[in-house]
């Protein structure tokens, strides 16, 4: 959490950014330490995977997955909720 505290992303951003798996979000959470995380996870269609942009991130993670949900307001309608996963 560099800049602005998200990744160098203005505070308004609208561009969503996720772990790929749950081993780079145990990576990020190693990465942090000292803070209180809650796990959770969407289930997004593989096909609309391709539609996203897949990067390495600098703050933990490693491989990371995101999208502008500004410019792709679609994003919400892929999934049906947001899952939490157990400690």
């Amino acid at each position: 959490m560099m800049r602005y505290g998200d990744y160098n992303i203005h505070p308004n951003s609208t561009f969503k950014r996720f772990a790929f798996d749950e081993a780079s979000l145990d990576d990020f959470i190693k990465a942090n330490p000292g803070r209180d995380y809650t796990k959770t996870f969407i289930d997004v269609p593989t096909k609309n995977l391709n539609q996203m942009y897949r990067h390495a991130d600098p703050g933990g993670v490693g491989k990371s997955i995101g999208i502008d949900v500004y410019e792709n307001p679609y994003f919400y309608n892929w999934f049906d909720k947001v899952n939490i996963l157990g400690k």
